[in-house]
Order: structure tokens, then sequence, then C-alpha cells
């Protein structure tokens, strides 16, 4: 009988222990919220290790661009 309420006043404890540091870390830690912020954009240009590109002409075609646009209501271009 004694283990037994021994076991259960341990899990309790612990359970409250975690709770309460479940709570400062969620609630009154801004620490991680801005840390979390800071790194959640980041905008880097990555150059590709490569020699000059020239077009069909001999000009020099660095000027070629791609996009992407990524959106959950994109709509098909319109042909004309």
């Amino acid at each position: 009988m004694i283990r037994k309420n021994l076991l259960i006043w341990t899990t309790v404890i612990t359970s409250i222990i975690f709770i309460f540091r479940l709570g400062y870390l969620q609630l009154s830690n801004d620490f991680y919220k801005s840390a979390s912020n800071n790194n959640a954009i980041q905008e880097l240009a990555i150059y590709p290790e490569r020699g000059l590109i020239f077009d069909r002409n001999g000009k020099n075609a660095d000027v070629l661009e791609w996009r992407v646009t990524l959106c959950k209501q994109c709509r098909a271009p319109r042909t004309m």
C-alpha cells in the first residue's frame, strides 16, 4: 500500500512540475518567440558557380530570371 501511494504521489508531483514548466515556457518566456521570428523567413541569394552564359547571338544572358509564386488560390493566366 505504501509503494502504491508513493508511486501515485511521485507521478502527481512530477506532472505538476512539468505542467508549470510548460506554462512558463509557453506564456512568460519571449526568448523562443523572438528567436523563431528571426529565423522563420530568411532570404538568401545563392549564385551558381559557373561561367558566363551567352545566348545564341553571343550576348551575355545573365539577365534571365526565374520567379516562382506559391499561393493557394492562384488563377491560371488568361489567354487572348
